[in-house]
């Protein structure tokens, strides 16, 4: 049953289920212009091309990327612990803006569920973090801080990390 899911399995018909979402829970527009790879086995890995996202209930252009790319181990996420194999991006482009009273574009994305914690509820251990490598390319920050006064574009034509985890030095 795993095999004939595994292979039959196709999460290009799920977009328009995605990109609802989206619209509902965020009122932002979500455009998926290329195909999703979605892979599950040695490693959980999606791939994603031509991505767009609005911003928050206006057409105008948030975040885009020509290409997103993630991996991460399978078998580790049983024992607590997040084991990225690689994080890749290339062409992104990000907006972010803030008006004089200080709220900013991203406001409504790092907002807090409205649904009330367990009062009785302890934290458990924390998950193990680790990730293999990060590689940007063409990577562009346009700045509109109007409460303090910074505007301006930041530019990353590349970037390639080694290993990041706690504990280790990068």
């Amino acid at each position: 049953v795993v095999a004939y899911l595994l292979a039959t399995f196709d999460p290009n018909r799920y977009k328009d289920v995605l990109i609802d979402k989206v619209r509902t829970d965020y009122q932002r527009t979500l455009v998926l212009q290329g195909p999703i790879s979605l892979g599950l086995w040695p490693s959980l890995h999606v791939k994603l091309s031509q991505v767009r996202l609005s911003e928050h209930q206006r057409e105008q252009a948030f975040a885009s990327a020509e290409g997103l790319e993630l991996s991460v181990q399978a078998l580790p996420l049983l024992q607590r612990q997040l084991r990225v194999n690689r994080v890749q991006a290339h062409g992104v482009s990000l907006r972010y803006a803030r008006d004089a009273q200080g709220r900013s574009n991203i406001d409504d994305l790092l907002k807090p569920d409205d649904e009330p914690q367990p009062e009785d509820d302890q934290p458990g251990e924390p998950v193990a973090f680790e990730v293999a490598g990060i590689a940007l390319k063409d990577v562009a920050l346009d700045v509109d801080d109007r409460k303090t006064g910074v505007q301006g574009k930041v530019v990353l034509q590349s970037f390639d990390s080694g290993r990041l985890a706690d504990g280790l030095q990068t």
